[in-house]
């Protein structure tokens, strides 16, 4: 058919691509919210070859589409393509590593460094990386950006904050958020979690009634809130992430493989 022809001049009312229509026939099947029942096939006739090209008749045989009863009227609107989502992402380091009683990101996980194995594990994501702590950490290449922790807030609130400032600032869309002493993420992980995610929307795993909040990707939006849980001085992130998804911000996201979110606070939690 020719290109240039208006798609309304095959008199078809909703044009689907890659259904079988011919599978609706005699059962009821719903649109945007509009009910119909399928009554039989829509065979193309002789018609199409002058409106349309002079072989349309042929080319449509098999592709006619259903004709349809309409059960229960309503609206049907083109949907409008979703915002691109974009990501930034930043590795937390500010913990004290008082259990472990040494640096975490310096553990040499096979032989590499946890923190190096971390901003790889990020950078196999869209978009750039930074580290969040409370100094610049003595470890830290030029080629990652530093992020400070917001002074005055306590916790793992204080880089989180921070970070999500910096990714407002890069116009990202959404921050992945991973610290340094979870060594068994794998990039798998990230990008199914990657995938669940909606404009204004971010993921957060769930195990029980326990978030993860340290290994989630939040949208900037979340900032307005958590300034104002670090201003009132909660700075519990299980309190804030339940908050966040109260409010539409976060949605649970069910974690199948436990294992990948060992988390490493002291040395009999290191890998062997």
């Amino acid at each position: 058919p020719n290109e240039q022809r208006d798609p309304a001049a095959t008199r078809r009312n909703v044009i689907v691509e890659g259904l079988d229509l011919n599978s609706l026939i005699d059962r009821e099947f719903e649109i945007q919210g509009v009910r119909f029942l399928g009554t039989e096939e829509c065979r193309p006739c002789y018609w199409m070859n002058g409106a349309i090209h002079p072989q349309a008749e042929e080319w449509m045989k098999g592709r006619g589409g259903l004709r349809a009863k309409i059960l229960q009227g309503g609206k049907l609107e083109h949907p409008q393509p979703l915002p691109a989502i974009s990501l930034v992402s930043t590795l937390l380091t500010g913990g004290k590593s008082k259990r472990m009683g040494r640096d975490k990101a310096q553990i040499e996980i096979d032989g590499q460094p946890l923190w190096s194995r971390q901003i790889r594990l990020l950078s196999s994501l869209e978009g750039c990386v930074c580290v969040s702590a409370g100094r610049r950490p003595d470890w830290l290449t030029g080629e990652v950006e530093w992020v400070r922790d917001v002074e005055g807030c306590q916790g793992p609130l204080a880089g989180l904050l921070a970070a999500l400032r910096w990714a407002r600032e890069k116009s990202a869309t959404h921050l992945v958020v991973l610290a340094v002493d979870l060594p068994r993420l794998k990039p798998h992980v990230l990008q199914q979690m990657q995938a669940a995610c909606l404009p204004g929307r971010g993921i957060v795993p769930v195990m029980g009634d326990h978030y993860e909040p340290l290994a989630a990707i939040y949208p900037v939006e979340a900032v307005f809130i958590l300034q104002c849980a670090a201003e009132a001085g909660r700075w519990k992130l299980q309190d804030a992430v339940t908050e966040l998804i109260a409010e539409g911000l976060l949605k649970p996201f069910t974690i199948t493989e436990v294992a990948a979110f060992h988390n490493m606070n002291t040395p009999e939690d290191i890998p062997r």
